[in-house]
């Protein structure tokens, strides 16, 4: 296990986004959005159903994770986000975002 964290913590850090729509009926993403901000990793809201994640991890190790809080008909991407080439149209949080990504 200590060989296991040792080694993790020379990984370079990536970064992640997580988007997600929760389509059932009443469905509330309050436990998946209390996951996200408990998790030991840095992470940006990007918007309501989009966070960027900075770790260490896999993609696959995160939607592990998220997986328990999605039902069957809810959708789930995880994508790596390049910090050199993105665009987006987010007037009030563009510069706190990009300041984060040069983190």
């Amino acid at each position: 296990m200590l060989k296991e964290n040792a080694q993790r913590c020379m990984m370079t850090e990536n970064v992640y986004m997580i988007a997600y729509d929760l389509l059932g009926e009443e469905r509330d993403d309050a436990a998946l959005e209390k996951m996200i901000l408990a998790y030991r990793a840095k992470k940006q809201r990007l918007l309501t159903h989009a966070w960027l994640v900075k770790t260490t991890e896999t993609e696959e190790e995160l939607y592990n994770k998220i997986s328990p809080y999605l039902a069957s008909g809810d959708r789930c991407i995880i994508f790596l986000v390049s910090r050199s080439r993105w665009v987006a149209r987010l007037p009030r949080i563009l510069q706190k975002v990009t300041l984060w990504m040069a983190m």
